[in-house]
């Protein structure tokens, strides 16, 4: 039997350098092979619950690559404890499964919170729709005193648009009245606050309808709902054949609400932002 130790250890070294069957994404010790990045790809969308695109599937393999190409030692590392978590979810049993994923998701967001500018922080971000990344940054000291946590593929303005075109054409002139529409839109910014406005504009014959509303304050999010706190509120009404009711100036402040949230892609593959009430009332938004 061969018992030099060196001849050994060089031995150790090319069967786990090695990967029978398996395509090498880069070389190390040990390599990054095609079935390390599909595993622990899986850890998350098990623990999202969500499957990654094919884009991001692309760009987190590309992620890994630059780990190991790098030698980053502890992002290698934490692959490395994500492949014994891969190994572990394969035996968890039912009845503990939510549990196990809620203190996985909990750990994850705490890890993506600590490094929100990190680019694979803000792919599990995008994929989960869910985790939570504070981006301070650029707020003073009065902004970031909110109390609250912005996922950052939230913030931004999201818009939906309702109408039906124009409303009345005069079968003798073919003049057209304004059209029959409504426009919602939510802004979110990473300091956490918001700005809900709305825009509705109804016409019959030559007459046109216009209401406007405006509301501002804080809001604040967790895994699935918004909650909204409005610090200030505007209306205005416009009849074009009734001046004499037109008005603008302040709102009452409403109280206090929450909304559902969730992400979806519609039929243009553009992503969405859906909201929807208790009553079970939905709309969704597209990230303008």
């Amino acid at each position: 039997m061969i018992r030099n130790c060196l001849f050994v250890t060089l031995l150790i070294s090319i069967f786990t350098s090695f990967s029978f069957g398996q395509k090498v994404l880069a070389k190390g010790n040990p390599a990054l092979t095609d079935s390390t990045v599909q595993r622990i790809q899986g850890v998350f969308e098990w623990t999202f619950q969500k499957d990654f695109d094919a884009e991001q599937s692309r760009h987190f393999r590309q992620i890994l690559v630059g780990y190991w190409q790098n030698d980053l030692r502890s992002n290698i590392q934490s692959c490395q404890d994500y492949l014994k978590i891969s190994d572990l979810i394969e035996k968890v049993p039912a009845d503990q499964a939510e549990n196990i994923r809620a203190k996985l998701l909990s750990a994850i967001s705490e890890a993506v919170q600590k490094e929100p500018n990190d680019e694979m922080s803000q792919l599990l971000a995008e994929v989960s729709g869910n985790l939570q990344v504070v981006e301070n940054s650029n707020v003073t000291e009065n902004e970031s005193s909110f109390n609250g946590n912005v996922p950052v593929q939230i913030v931004g303005t999201w818009i939906a648009r309702r109408g039906s075109g124009s409303g009345y054409v005069n079968p003798n002139t073919g003049a057209t009245s304004g059209p029959n529409t409504s426009v919602h839109s939510y802004t979110f910014r990473s300091n956490g606050t918001f700005e809900y406005a709305i825009l509705m504009q109804s016409s019959l014959y030559q007459c046109t309808t216009t209401i406007n509303g405006f509301e501002a304050g804080n809001f604040s999010v967790n895994t699935s709902e918004i909650s909204f706190i409005t610090k200030k509120a505007s209306k205005s009404y416009k009849d074009t054949c009734h001046p004499n009711l037109n008005s603008n100036g302040a709102a009452e402040i409403p109280a206090p609400k929450k909304l559902y949230y969730r992400f979806a892609r519609d039929e243009q593959n553009n992503l969405n932002l859906c909201l929807s009430d208790d009553a079970g009332r939905n709309s969704c938004f597209v990230k303008k």
